[in-house]
Formats: structure tokens, C-alpha cells, sequence
């Protein structure tokens, strides 16, 4: 068995009371949950991240990481954007076929997003570059090829995601895109 790390990281805003009462409703609690990372070494403290054991005979230079986002709450409030890492698998097409199980409420395994208070928001396939694989030791500055094409893929996802078109394309990501290009 291997061991991946894919780290991550969540911020919150809202969920303050509406009145000083002891039991009172919340304002919504917005959460927006990312991933950062996966590696095949231990991350600093400081890092949130989830562990993985793999039975995989040699490990990818790239994983694919199943995330669902879902809202959940109790009678005062409710939170939106709460993420799960439901599984990291070698190959996208495995990956694809839990996301289609999820979306189509066929998934068998354990669903937080499912509850009285829970629903589903959204699930995606992630890939994310496997650091301390052997593929993304840098020797040559490689590493800063890996870190562009995280990057590159994380922004590029966001923009298919909100369908808001080329024009919208940050300055630095264009600039990859440029590195890229004459390679």
C-alpha cells in the first residue's frame, strides 16, 4: 500500500447570528473549499490535507481526485460549498464513472451531501500532477513546468466552469499559455 496526501484549503464567510438571542438563525456560512496539492510525502503541519491508501502497483504522474461540494445546515442556518474528497484514482475514466454514480444517485459509498439537511451541489473530476512521483522531480527546472500547468489547469476549469469566455483570462495565465506555446 502507497500513501497520497492532497491537501487543501477552506475558508468561510457569514454564518453570524441574526439577533442576540441564545438559539437564533445564522446568516449563510459560504465555504469555499480547494485543492491545493497531492504528493506521495507528508505535508508541512501547517497544510490541511486527507490521506489515501493505494493499492496501486506504480503510482501516476497524475491523479484524478472525485470532489463533491454540498450544502448542509440544522434548523438556524445553512452552509454552502462544503467540499469532500470522495476518493483519488489513477486513471480519469474510473474517476468519471464514480462522478456519474454520484450524479445520478447511484453511488453506494459514504454521502455526506446525503441527509435531511444536505443536497448536492456539485461533483467533479480534479486532476492535480502526483508531487515526489518521479516524473515531478525537478532536475532542470522542470518543477516550475509542473507548478504552471496546475496552475494553468485549476484556472482553465474555473473558466469552463463559469463559461465567462477567453477575454476573461488573468495576465499570468496567459503567460503560461505563452511558455507553453513555444515549447
Amino acid at each position: 500500500m502507497k500513501t497520497i496526501y492532497v491537501t487543501y484549503n477552506e475558508r468561510r464567510s457569514g454564518g453570524e447570528p441574526e439577533s442576540s438571542e441564545r438559539y437564533c438563525s445564522r446568516s449563510d456560512t459560504i465555504i469555499e473549499y480547494n485543492l491545493k496539492g497531492a504528493s506521495v510525502m507528508s505535508p508541512k503541519s501547517t497544510s490541511y490535507y486527507n490521506t489515501y491508501e493505494v493499492a496501486w502497483e506504480t503510482l501516476p504522474s497524475i491523479i484524478y481526485v472525485v470532489l463533491v461540494r454540498y450544502k448542509s445546515g440544522d434548523t438556524f442556518g445553512s452552509s454552502y460549498g462544503n467540499g469532500y474528497v470522495e476518493g483519488v484514482y489513477a486513471d480519469e475514466a474510473s474517476a468519471a464513472a464514480v462522478m456519474q454514480s454520484i450524479s445520478g444517485k447511484s453511488y453506494k459509498g459514504y454521502a455526506p451531501w446525503d441527509g435531511y439537511f444536505e443536497r448536492l451541489e456539485s461533483v467533479d473530476v480534479e486532476p492535480l500532477m502526483l508531487a515526489g512521483h518521479e516524473m515531478s522531480k525537478s532536475q532542470d527546472g522542470s518543477s516550475k513546468i509542473v507548478s504552471d500547468v496546475q496552475t494553468l489547469a485549476r484556472y482553465v476549469r474555473q473558466l469552463e466552469q463559469s463559461k465567462l469566455g477567453k477575454s476573461s483570462i488573468k495576465p499570468e495565465i496567459r503567460a503560461i499559455v505563452d511558455r507553453w506555446s513555444t515549447l
